[in-house]
């Protein structure tokens, strides 16, 4: 029984990577992609109105009760503004 296995992972991933020259290597590579794989990153989209304080490379703090998630940090990725006519509306110009 690998590690895998032990671990209740399954091997579907099949990665061929003819730069890998040892055991050794192929092991560290599977290691790797296996903590990857194990925790995901989550990405979450979240929609602020007149804030435009947030930054791409700032780090926020969230609680999200919904989800079952408290004070997780997410960094910000990208930043859209969207302006309209009514401030009710949010349909971009």
């Amino acid at each position: 029984m690998t590690d895998w296995e032990e671990e209740g992972m399954h091997a579907d991933l099949v990665v061929i990577d003819d730069n890998l020259r040892s055991d050794a290597e192929c092991e560290s590579r599977a290691n790797t992609l296996k903590a990857k794989l194990k925790d995901p990153t989550t990405q979450i989209d979240v929609l602020t109105t007149l804030n435009l304080n947030i930054l791409i490379g700032d780090r926020l703090s969230m609680t999200i009760p919904a989800e079952g998630i408290a004070a997780a940090n997410y960094d910000v990725l990208s930043v859209e503004h969207t302006l309209s006519e009514n401030e009710d509306s949010p349909d971009p110009l």
